[in-house]
């Protein structure tokens, strides 16, 4: 065969699939070596569930009825490529197409052909489908194929015997992605039996499960497939935009605390049993979501009352649309957020104590720029610096007014060092990491050492500080009586100017774009004096 198997599966991508395409990755499929189904398990998986979401695309999803000669040879293929799910090994299991084909083989080892037809292990069918990595609406179609009548992947069949089990219900104390994820299944494929829907509506009723609402409303569960967002603070949050409300749920009545209306779940067989409770809101009058990372990379003019925000004590708002944002205010989705141990980021899972470190692709970005100097401006790096040396002058560093008069990053730095604690040791810490991150400015005499970064080839992308003016005997003053018996490390740079460049150090650094040579090392205070710059 000319044709590989990742070759087969990428032009099936390409957007323009046929019939007759389906027709020749089929046969392909059909004609490939059997010593190949254990050495390429992940490309035939892929291959094969590539195949299925074409059909959907092509055929279900146009509402065309699907070929009776494709459904036979998918059924036959399956049966065939079935044994690739044996001792699948972890990082297969996590794959997408991988993970659809080992449920696939669970559905049909139940039915009622060749299978047992008995789903009576609920927690082997809850952890059947918490191993799913990938959505199963792009291949519906495959769990109406019958065979003699019979549905061959019964997945409504598991699903009615998994939630009329009470156990099920009893779980929900301790709610994982599993249980989730089944509902999530009930609620899309129950949709169009009201017999089946009306499973679901008996439990909501029962036990007070809201939640299970807001599922068949279509809201959107703020959270990673997996549930880190649930696994690590223990909280679900919903959204309904059509009827702008939110419903967050917590198994601990004491994530609420303060809060007015808590309503709790209880227990199927026992109905003072509480297991879990939530609180619903309104989403605010005039409010639109928001997400972090959207803000930050489009409008910078908002980036600093989001800063504002994180330090107020809400670390966990990095989530894809966890914010509202009201005439210009940010708001979090959920207000009870600054009760949560970790901020979770994609598939980061960060303890809000070093949150801060989600922060760090945005350093180099502007908080505040001057119109009339475009050199002039203040990163997040240098706040999200000055807020690790002593958080306790968020309220000096978010209420600066600042003027046109010097640089931004001065005013704030002259400003903040008054009101830190101990100011000897944060301005150490300050001018040590500023010493690192501005080193490009050194005048190499070894161009040999490649672990020096000289300023030609200095990417500026990561810079949190910009280089600043300050005469050292501002900068004394400013200690004032903090340096008795300590040692102050700080910078002294020596300043020669030159025809035209990029730098920017010099007296009225606002207005200097002239290139400069810079000399920078590291000086004991008790080596430097006064009226020198640094």
């Amino acid at each position: 065969m000319g044709k590989n198997i990742k070759s087969v599966t990428a032009s099936l991508r390409l957007g323009t699939c046929r019939e007759k395409d389906i027709k020749d990755a089929i046969q392909y499929l059909k004609e490939l070596d059997i010593a190949l189904l254990s050495e390429k398990r992940l490309e035939i998986a892929d291959l094969y569930y590539e195949i299925l979401k074409q059909i959907q695309l092509l055929y279900a999803s146009q509402e065309i009825e699907i070929p009776e000669e494709i459904m036979m040879d998918i059924r036959q293929l399956f049966d065939n490529i079935q044994g690739i799910c044996s001792e699948p090994k972890e990082r297969e299991a996590s794959e997408a197409a991988f993970s659809v084909i080992m449920f696939l083989a669970y559905l049909r080892g139940h039915n009622c052909l060749t299978g047992d037809n008995d789903f009576s292990n609920t927690d082997e069918a809850i952890e059947r489908v918490s191993a799913l990595r990938t959505d199963l609406g792009t291949i519906q179609f495959i769990f109406d194929l019958r065979v003699e009548g019979q549905l061959y992947f019964p997945i409504e069949n598991m699903l009615v015997s998994v939630i009329k089990d009470d156990q099920f219900v009893e779980e929900m104390s301790n709610i994982d992605s599993g249980h989730i994820k089944v509902l999530y299944l009930a609620v899309h494929f129950f949709d169009e039996e009201e017999q089946k829907r009306q499973i679901l509506t008996d439990i909501v009723n029962a036990c007070n499960l809201k939640f299970i609402e807001y599922m068949q409303n279509q809201s959107e569960l703020l959270d990673t497939q997996d549930l880190h967002n649930y696994r690590k603070n223990g909280v679900i949050i919903f959204i309904d935009s059509s009827r702008r409300k939110i419903l967050i749920r917590h198994n601990d009545p004491e994530y609420f605390k303060g809060a007015e209306n808590i309503q709790y779940e209880n227990s199927f067989k026992n109905k003072e049993r509480r297991i879990g409770y939530y609180v619903e809101l309104d989403i605010p009058e005039g409010a639109a979501r928001a997400s972090f990372e959207d803000v930050m990379k489009k409008q910078p003019e908002k980036r600093m009352e989001l800063l504002k925000l994180f330090y107020s004590g809400y670390k966990n708002i990095f989530g894809k649309y966890h914010l509202l944002e009201q005439e210009g205010e940010f708001l979090p989705v959920n207000p009870f957020a600054n009760k949560d141990r970790f901020a979770i980021d994609v598939m980061r899972e960060v303890p809000v104590d070093t949150s801060d470190i989600l922060l760090e692709r945005y350093v180099n970005l502007s908080v505040k720029r001057s119109a009339s100097w475009i050199l002039n401006r203040l990163t997040v790096g240098t706040i999200v610096q000055l807020l690790k040396i002593d958080d306790k002058t968020k309220d000096e560093v978010f209420g600066l007014e600042y003027s046109e008069e010097d640089f931004y990053q001065n005013q704030l730095l002259q400003n903040w060092i008054l009101s830190v604690h101990d100011r000897a040791s944060a301005m150490r810490e300050l001018l040590n990491s500023m010493y690192m991150e501005l080193r490009y400015c050194v005048r190499r005499k070894n161009d040999g050492n490649k672990d020096e970064v000289s300023i030609e080839k200095h990417t500026v992308c990561a810079q949190k500080y910009l280089p600043f003016y300050l005469e050292l005997s501002k900068l004394l003053y400013l200690l004032n009586d903090d340096i008795q018996g300590k040692k102050v490390i700080v910078q002294e740079a020596a300043i020669n100017s030159k025809t035209k460049g990029i730098i920017l150090l010099e007296e009225n650094p606002v207005r200097t774009v002239n290139e400069t040579e810079i000399a920078v090392r590291h000086t004991g205070l008790e080596e430097l004096k006064t009226g020198q710059s640094c």
